[in-house]
């Protein structure tokens, strides 16, 4: 979830070939104190509970990179960020489990704007000319239906709108968690849905990249007044920018928050608009997948030894030559990067891209709603973020740990047909269950947990990436769909 100043571009003009794969561990993990998993821990982060086996993963670093961490990037700021395996997120109490009942996920539109709200645009001030078509809710929901592949996903029925405040329908909301501000340049606004109206916080944008930003505790009690009864969870898009905490604290802006025990997830469009590419010094030219292009690994970590305390050593060059190196030449991430340097030439759409970076962050909310910590495993959706720029290196497919999870809760749980799970185990202290039983299969912990069987979970996974290919595929002029649909071609 960005929410710093962008750094500094690195790569304002482009002519790299990324001829070669960076997909090893980072050459500063040493350095900053980052400890990657050995491929027996791997293995038993990806096991369910009463699978105590470590050759359930397939960890092909051409399919799965090592997460990059470059300088500054999350994971290098908070190197030892514990880890959640998946046995871990199934027994998390506060996780938010799916049910019969609440199994529906929904996306809400962009709140509307009265008449009477007047000079309350979501447009930035600092931008180039040209008009980008932002986002739309309905794209937004096919992609998060073939993501969150199992679960259903819907617009929400009920459409919200910005209004003044001193238009209050029936119910009136003032947030008393919070204290009115005196701040300079705050004021508030009201955000209806149905016969509720919630105050929002606004502030002058500290950075002055827009007018004005919203608060986004406060959306959260709008939605909230909006949550279907059948919802898991809800997802809101906004195009207008947002801010978190209170008016003094210093919170530059965020681009996305998940309230998980509250199954709300808030995504704000307006800092990925490609209109402010060049006010924010961002440059797509290693953009993921180029993001693992070995000599912008190398180029990016250079000198950082010398900055920190040592504990490690940096690889001096990025390895070439190697049995490796040759097989990533063929791996779904050599495809995903081929695609992606030639949508890049092809004059890729801006609305296309814009879409791209707001559903990735979309989808991330939203798998905190399920309970996902951030991922230290592997480069992943899932991954933390320190800053815009960061977030454009980052995947926009689950690990192969964070996808077991995730396809638990959207294919398994809350449903109680037995041909979906494992046998029972054929003896108390067995490992591997037995076939041909109908019984679902009992935690040797005996809380009751039911083994999903190993074949209907990898038939699971695949159906995704099919959902997933259809949709990237229909989007077929912008750079991070193209590449996404390379790699998953190459995956499937």
């Amino acid at each position: 979830m960005p929410r710093k100043r962008p750094a500094e571009n690195q790569d304002s003009t482009c002519n790299c070939l990324h001829s070669i794969i960076w997909a090893a561990q980072s050459p500063i993990a040493g350095v900053v104190g980052f400890r990657p998993k050995t491929k027996k821990q791997l293995g038993s982060a990806a096991a369910f509970p009463s699978l105590n086996r470590s050759d359930t993963l397939d960890s092909d670093i051409g399919c799965f990179p090592f997460p990059l961490l470059l300088p500054d990037d999350d994971l290098a700021l908070d190197p030892t960020h514990p880890a959640q395996p998946v046995h871990e997120w199934l027994k998390d109490e506060d996780r938010n489990k799916v049910t019969p009942m609440r199994r529906t996920i929904y996306v809400a539109a962009p709140p509307t704007t009265h008449s009477h709200l007047t000079n309350f645009s979501a447009a930035p001030i600092a931008a180039a000319s040209t008009q980008v078509d932002a986002p739309s809710a309905a794209l937004l929901t096919e992609y998060l239906a073939a993501f969150y592949h199992g679960m259903p996903v819907r617009a929400l029925p009920v459409q919200m709108e910005f209004r003044t405040w001193d238009e209050k329908p029936i119910n009136v909301k003032a947030r008393s968690r919070t204290k009115r501000s005196s701040a300079a340049g705050s004021s508030w606004i009201g955000l209806a849905a149905g016969t509720t109206l919630t105050r929002i916080r606004t502030r002058p944008a500290p950075d002055g990249m827009f007018k004005r930003q919203l608060n986004s505790d406060d959306m959260l009690d709008a939605v909230l007044a909006a949550l279907p009864d059948d919802a898991y969870a809800v997802v809101m898009l906004v195009h207008h920018d947002l801010w978190e905490g209170e008016e003094d604290e210093e919170s530059h802006f965020i681009c996305g928050r998940a309230y998980g025990a509250s199954r709300i997830a808030i995504v704000s469009s307006a800092r990925y608009n490609p209109a402010l590419d060049e006010a924010q010094n961002l440059n797509d030219a290693h953009g993921w997948p180029a993001s693992h292009c070995a000599a912008f690994v190398h180029s990016s970590c250079e000198g950082t030894a010398s900055k920190r305390k040592k504990r490690k050593e940096p690889s001096p060059e990025p390895p070439t030559g190697t049995k490796s190196d040759a097989l990533l030449e063929t791996s779904p991430m050599r495809a995903a990067i081929n695609a992606y340097v030639t949508a890049m030439n092809d004059e890729p759409s801006p609305a296309s891209t814009w879409l791209a970076r707001v559903a990735r962050t979309a989808a991330h909310e939203l798998g905190h709603c399920f309970g996902l910590d951030h991922c230290v495993y592997f480069a992943c959706s899932m991954q933390g973020t320190a800053g815009i720029a960061e977030d454009a290196r980052q995947p926009p497919y689950l690990c192969p740990i964070c996808v077991r999870k995730l396809s638990w809760a959207t294919g398994f749980e809350g449903h109680n047909d037995p041909t979906l799970f494992a046998a029972v185990p054929s003896h108390p202290g067995a490992t591997r269950p037995r076939r041909n039983v109908a019984k679902p299969s009992v935690s040797k912990g005996g809380q009751g947990f039911k083994q999903p069987d190993e074949a209907v979970l990898l038939v699971h996974i695949r159906d995704r990436y099919v959902a997933l290919r259809q949709f990237c595929a229909a989007q077929s002029n912008g750079p991070l769909f193209v590449a996404h649909a390379a790699w998953l071609d190459s995956v499937l």
